[in-house]
């Protein structure tokens, strides 16, 4: 199973700033316990664009409130 977990840009502006806040650690922790079987991708939405042309079976995108 292909996994993809998204951290969407968390300002619809991206300035340089928004670059230098710390990253969360959500995403590697729940990496970390998915079963070694299945590919897991993490990707940053502000370092990273992201894969829309990639097929995944599932799709986790944190959320921030």
């Amino acid at each position: 199973m292909k996994i993809l977990l998204l951290s969407p840009h968390p300002q619809a502006k991206h300035g340089l700033f928004a670059r230098l806040t710390y990253p969360s650690l959500t995403l590697k922790q729940l990496a970390a316990i998915i079963p070694k079987e299945h590919t897991v991708q993490i990707i940053d939405e502000r370092f990273e664009t992201v894969p829309i042309h990639k097929k995944y079976d599932a799709v986790g995108i944190t959320s921030l409130t």
